[in-house]
């Protein structure tokens, strides 16, 4: 049962990685946003949906998604309106995300649909940005989620003893945790040898010390980008957000890290060009 698991996770992942590279080759990338744009889509009406909403709230919140989406890819946004929106995405998901987990907070339903729609938004943003920087500093930064993401899962699965969490997630473990710093760091020590990925820019033009601490914060925006999905699941009573992705879930199941450092990734970057 456990190898059938892991076959399903293998052949998902490579679909999902085909599936990108076909849309970001295809007619130079042209179409690659538009991918960005439904994946996004996927995941706020997964997000959504583990609310007591119905389905025509469902609609409306993808309806509203979409045109402010499509508004935010071709109007061209200010660089001070796209800074606003990427800290006010790297503050909640550092500071009001773990705090509504470590405290248990009760979750209204409105205003968590309302920060499921603006947080998938801004995520679009920041996603569509670094992909206007390039294709190389793209994948640098969306493969920190899934080195994390990855990494935490095997290691947890091999070693895991000492639970995280075990009231929202029992899954999880400190070992995964671990694992996924351990690979986190080495990814990043091997791609600052390479220009125009994240990781270089960092080394480049803050040093050592600074990478090191931006790879442990994106660490703990992860970790409880996690447990506040577990939570949500936990609250609907629901083992995954969605069935569309075998033996992942759903998409936010697979990129809710994703989902929430990617902010705070090309804030960096952003600020230090004005």
């Amino acid at each position: 049962m456990k190898k059938n698991i892991l076959f399903q996770r293998f052949y998902t992942a490579f679909f999902l990685i085909t599936v990108t590279f076909s849309f970001l080759f295809f007619y130079d990338g042209v179409f690659f946003p538009y991918m960005l744009l439904a994946f996004h889509s996927i995941i706020l009406w997964e997000w959504v949906g583990l609310h007591k909403t119905t389905h025509t709230q469902k609609m409306l919140s993808i309806a509203l998604f979409f045109s402010s989406a499509l508004i935010l890819l071709h109007g061209n946004p200010s660089n001070e309106l796209v800074i606003t929106l990427l800290v006010f995405g790297t503050f909640y998901w550092l500071f009001v995300v773990p705090l509504i987990v470590f405290k248990k907070l009760p979750i209204k339903n409105l205003l968590s649909v309302s920060s499921a729609f603006i947080f998938s938004l801004v995520s679009f943003l920041g996603l569509t940005k670094a992909f206007d920087i390039g294709v190389v500093f793209f994948f640098s930064i969306i493969c920190v989620a899934w080195i994390i993401d990855s990494s935490g899962y095997f290691f947890g699965k091999k070693f895991g003893k000492k639970k995280l969490n075990p009231s929202i997630s029992p899954n999880k473990t400190w070992e995964g945790v671990f694992g996924g710093i351990f690979m986190l760091f080495l990814y990043s020590i091997t791609l600052v040898f390479i220009e125009n990925t994240w990781q270089f820019f960092i080394y480049q033009n803050f040093g050592l010390m600074l990478l090191i601490v931006s790879n442990i914060i994106l660490l703990i925006i992860s970790i409880y980008a996690d447990l506040f999905e577990s939570l949500l699941k936990r609250n609907a009573g629901v083992k995954d957000s969605g069935s569309i992705l075998p033996g992942h879930g759903g998409f936010f199941d697979r990129f809710d890290a994703c989902l929430a450092i990617s902010p705070s990734l090309v804030l960096v970057l952003l600020l230090n060009q004005i």
